[in-house]
């Protein structure tokens, strides 16, 4: 059942700005703007304090202490957070650890053993306060959670869950791109002219698309930042690296 009829927003901003415990805290705002408390960055963990007891439906939030949300310095088999139902608290493991691709920037990422994924510079993929947020009788996920992001060149874009990061590869034996990495120029080698190919970045924008025309198809990109893309031959996709 789901006991939370209303949508429900948080929001980070970067002002005002608050210096408390020796940490620099952000304001941390609800779906009416109203401040409901602060998040800071030490290093590799992520604390959260209440301004106040605050309560949504049946989503609440009471304690007003200073509490560590994420800790992104964790290892396989590490404990990364302890989930609290009413009845008792367990542990949520760390159970891989890869690196996802968001807006071409590499990302580590956190699959834990309760079905939550983490990512460094954004947090569960469940909510933006979870595990700290207590969802009364319910537990359910926040299958359309969105964000918005900066990548490494200051580019914004928008994150949601469910998210395609990483790159699933399907090799053609027939398809190569050399070199690669490249500086934004590169060949595609193929046998079979005629066939359309796109580049996409992370996002699944377009960046250059076109046909081969030969065995060996030169492509040169448009001005862009370096990072992960895709190169799509006829549904097959292969890795494309640009320093």
């Amino acid at each position: 059942m789901n006991f939370e009829y209303t949508e429900h927003v948080l929001q980070y901003s970067s002002e005002p700005e608050q210096l408390a415990y020796g940490l620099s805290w952000r304001a941390l705002t609800n779906f009416d703007f109203e401040q409901i408390g602060w998040l800071a960055v030490d290093q590799s963990s992520v604390y959260f304090r209440s301004t106040s007891p605050y309560h949504v439906g049946y989503v609440s939030y009471y304690d007003t202490t200073m509490r560590q949300v994420y800790d992104f310095d964790l290892a396989i088999g590490d404990t990364a957070y302890l989930t609290n139902p009413p009845s008792s608290e367990f542990p949520a493991i760390v159970w891989d650890i890869d690196t996802a691709f968001i807006a071409s920037a590499p990302r580590t990422r956190f699959i834990l053993d309760n079905g939550d994924i983490i990512v460094t510079g954004i947090g569960s993929l469940q909510g933006l306060l979870r595990p700290l947020l207590y969802h009364h009788e319910n537990y359910f996920e926040l299958l359309d959670y969105c964000g918005e992001y900066l990548d490494t060149d200051s580019i914004q874009y928008t994150g949601c869950w469910p998210n395609a990061v990483g790159v699933a590869q399907t090799l053609n034996p027939n398809i190569s791109i050399f070199p690669n990495p490249n500086g934004g120029e590169f060949s595609i080698l193929h046998s079979d002219p005629g066939t359309n190919y796109t580049v996409l970045d992370m996002r699944g924008a377009t960046i250059v698309s076109g046909l081969i025309d030969g065995e060996s198809t030169l492509v040169q990109m448009p001005i862009i930042a370096p990072g992960l893309y895709v190169l799509d031959v006829n549904g097959q996709r292969n890795k494309l690296i640009i320093e």
